[in-house]
């Protein structure tokens, strides 16, 4: 019996590959938004990262531990959002990561 091209797609590829696609998605969203914030700090004239920088040059400290839990809380937010479609992902797919203390 032979599979064609067409069925071979959702019957095994996307179910193999969805586990590191999410995994892949929740890593890049954490370095993109740290990116982000660092751009924002030196290049941007206005912003979370500007006004972060702003406000350590002038030592406010009130404003600086306010806009560190607002860009935690900005950060958060979609990471557990992730984090949850992940598990899902994983939980009907499957992870298809070797076993723990297995050699490859």
């Amino acid at each position: 019996m032979r599979v064609g091209d067409l069925r071979v797609l959702p019957m095994v590829v996307w179910p193999a590959v969805m586990p590191a696609v999410t995994a892949g998605l929740r890593l890049t969203f954490g370095f993109t938004f740290l990116g982000l914030i660092i751009a924002e700090m030196f290049a941007g004239s206005s912003g979370l990262g500007q006004q972060l920088l702003r406000n350590v040059a002038l030592a406010r400290m009130e404003y600086i531990a306010g806009e560190i839990v607002l860009i935690v809380v900005l950060a958060l937010v979609p990471f557990l959002l992730l984090t949850w479609i992940e598990r899902r992902i994983n939980d009907r797919f499957g992870s298809r990561s070797a076993p723990r203390g297995s050699r490859s």
